[in-house]
């Protein structure tokens, strides 16, 4: 059975913590902001869990820190890297206020508190609801029509409609946004285990030979209890191998012995593809916006997504809010989103791609990791580019490269800010 066309001023579709975190910003503005899943929550969502600075300090401007840790984020104060021959680079980070960390927080329980948020703003949460296609009409996205939790249909409208639909989006796939790949994609799997040993709240990466430029993680969700994971990069043939080299990691590696030894899988292992930031390109059309995972707003070095979809987010809302007030809707229009993301990610981008290619060779990795254990400094520029602290291109930096070259003798000085960016330090 049909329902009525129900309206409003801006369509999202997908309750990620994109798709909750602009219908938030933008309730906060006096939008009428529908927000559409196709789950009911709280529903899991496979991820590392790990939440960076970047998407930290947009979180804290809506001030939703402080709920995320009541919900039991653990706040990460330590990064450990290894390399395949076993090289250990550690940094632990200056003392800070746990609203400042970056944290790890199961996706279950901060897509809900996200969702919530976004509800307690004033957003209208419709739970369960398929989106099959866009309404097109000129030339325009003016709405989705799909299908109820009932099985009935209804469609919903709105001049302005925020795509947050993840790696398989409707609205993408419909309007063939989706570029071809260009060998930026990556695979990974995890699974939950418990009982869990000297966690701490270490974030680690253990770099494997085969696998390089991926790694392995143990990412804490609590005193006792992790987010254990593998990635690969490349295509449908390398994700075949997936439950082996997971199977390998946690049973084999030494990181995951000390660790896992007397633990156990809680949840069933399971993956999910990553498209990443290599693949980023037009992510709006007349009455569209794209943004998160179905933008391709993943980080190519690490696979993280939270930080760089909370970016896009908030971007979007700009341009929305832009669009609304002045009553122009044309594709010129959507189109300074392009200009806005291009501009605030395009360099982080390309610094992750060249990230990529450096450490898929095992000798760089044994260089780069070898030589962040010696240098404090390395090893802080190292820690920050993972955790979302400093675009990945810092790692280029003229200084990073001397000091890197040629050690402790090369000082790194203060910070000179571009872009909002922090500058290494020494």
């Amino acid at each position: 059975m049909s329902q009525p066309t129900r309206s409003s001023d801006v369509i999202v579709v997908g309750a990620g913590p994109a798709g909750s975190v602009a219908a938030t910003m933008l309730a906060r503005a006096g939008v009428r902001v529908t927000l559409l899943d196709r789950a009911r929550f709280p529903r899991d969502k496979i991820c590392g869990d790990a939440v960076g600075l970047d998407a930290v300090r947009i979180l804290r401007r809506l001030d939703l820190v402080q709920s995320l840790h009541d919900a039991g984020a653990v706040p990460i104060s330590e990064t450990l890297i290894t390399s395949p021959e076993g090289k250990r680079a550690r940094f632990i980070a200056p003392p800070a206020p746990a609203y400042k960390r970056g944290f790890i927080l199961p996706r279950m329980v901060l897509d809900l508190a996200l969702a919530e948020a976004a509800v307690k703003a004033g957003a209208t949460l419709i739970e369960e609801f398929k989106v099959q296609a866009p309404i097109l009409e000129d030339g325009r996205v003016k709405g989705v029509e799909g299908i109820t939790e009932n099985g009935g249909t209804a469609s919903f409208r709105a001049p302005v409609v925020i795509a947050a639909d993840g790696a398989h989006s409707v609205l993408v796939r419909a309007l063939g946004l989706r570029p071809a790949r260009s060998g930026g994609r990556a695979f990974a799997v995890r699974a939950y285990y418990e009982g869990a040993e000297g966690l701490g709240s270490t974030l680690e990466l253990h770099y494997i030979r085969e696998i390089l430029p991926a790694y392995g993680w143990i990412f804490p969700t609590g005193p006792s209890t992790a987010n254990v994971g593998i990635g690969v990069w490349g295509g449908e043939g390398e994700s075949k191998r997936l439950r082996a080299l997971f199977d390998s990691f946690v049973n084999e590696h030494p990181a995951s012995r000390e660790r896992l030894g007397r633990a156990r899988a809680v949840s069933p292992v399971r993956g999910w593809p990553l498209d990443l930031g290599n693949n980023a390109g037009r992510s709006s059309a007349a009455g569209l916006l794209v943004i998160g995972d179905a933008a391709s707003f993943v980080d190519p070095i690490t696979g993280e997504g939270i930080g760089t979809a909370l970016v896009s987010a908030e971007l979007a809302v700009h341009t929305a809010l832009k669009i609304l007030e002045r009553g122009e809707f044309s594709e010129r229009a959507f189109r300074e989103y392009d200009r806005a993301w291009r501009r605030k990610l395009g360099w982080d981008f390309r610094g992750g791609v060249a990230l990529q290619h450096l450490l898929a060779r095992p000798r760089a990795v044994e260089t780069v990791v070898g030589r962040a254990a010696k240098d404090e400094v390395i090893a802080a520029v190292l820690s920050s580019i993972v955790g979302g602290a400093i675009p990945k291109y810092i790692a280029f930096h003229p200084l990073v490269l001397a000091r890197f070259a040629f050690g402790k003798r090369v000082p790194v000085p203060g910070p000179r800010r571009r872009r909002g960016a922090p500058s290494p330090r020494s």
